[in-house]
């Protein structure tokens, strides 16, 4: 096995791992059962920005830490990474996600490993959609939630764009931290409309477990809309503008360029005129 193979498996198996540990520990920070007791809006918002943060500083440094099939579309065009990479990401993105949900959902098969069956919900009742699943508020209509969803995945896809924006190479520190506390904020503020997912992949997991497919188009449209509309609309509009440079005289206004310099005594009897630039 080659080097550049031995990388892209590296970097795949990290997408998984990631993407797995968001749905995984994300998930099991909404479940009531466990506890006892209801667990508020606000534990699940800091709940899933620390894992997310948590993730990112495990596998940043080995596959860029996408863990989004949003983001990697997005990376795809504005060409951070290839098509080959990309399609690999999104397939391990989206096994990744239905393993790291299905880990809380073996319950059922086998009670003793996870979480037993009879705990499996969250705020301290059986929900209809499922645990975990996202899911447009019933008083919101298709449209709304599409529109919320790709707001919300803008705001997230721009903070990857100025990540990698090399003038800000040297800010990188805390950049867990950054992305934590941004899915936190985004989660308390649009938790209630859709849910917050932000992203496929951590959509489909629990879906696929739980066969809640409400709207489910809305939270692959949404954040691939968006991945299009940053990935495209971020060079576009921030890219850097490049300095003017000075190449000769021609380009220079002539109130720059002097007439005749002053000759040293000492070299009077030269017969070259010199003419001085700036």
């Amino acid at each position: 096995m080659d080097a550049a193979t031995k990388k892209l498996l590296a970097a795949v198996l990290a997408e998984a791992l990631g993407i797995g540990m968001v749905c995984f520990f994300g998930c099991a920070g909404t479940l009531s059962g466990p506890l006892g007791q209801t667990v508020t809006h606000f534990q699940v918002a800091i709940t899933f920005g620390l894992i997310v943060m948590i993730a990112i500083a495990c596998f940043a440094h080995v596959s860029g830490a996408h863990f989004n099939p949003a983001v990697t579309l997005m990376a795809l065009i504005m060409k951070v990474i290839d098509i080959k990479t990309a399609v690999a990401y999104v397939v391990a993105q989206i096994v990744g996600g239905a393993l790291g949900y299905g880990m809380l959902k073996v319950g059922p098969v086998c009670p003793q490993l996870v979480t037993p069956s009879e705990l499996l919900y969250w705020n301290a009742a059986p929900n209809a959609t499922g645990p975990c699943c996202t899911v447009p508020h019933q008083e919101m209509t298709s449209p709304q939630a599409l529109l919320a969803e790709l707001i919300a995945t803008c705001a997230l896809l721009m903070l990857c764009c100025a990540v990698w924006d090399p003038r800000n190479a040297t800010n990188t520190d805390g950049i867990p931290v950054k992305f934590g506390l941004l899915i936190a904020g985004i989660a308390l503020c649009i938790g209630p409309y859709t849910g917050a997912s932000l992203n496929p992949a951590r959509t489909l997991g629990p879906a696929i477990w739980e066969n809640t497919w409400t709207d489910h188009w809305v939270y692959w449209v949404a954040p691939l809309s968006a991945a299009i509309i940053v990935g495209y609309g971020w060079p576009l509009i921030f890219s850097p503008i490049p300095e003017p440079r000075v190449r000769d005289h021609a380009d220079v206004p002539l109130t720059l360029v002097s007439t005749e310099t002053k000759r040293h005594p000492k070299h009077a009897d030269d017969d070259n005129d010199v003419k001085a630039g700036y």
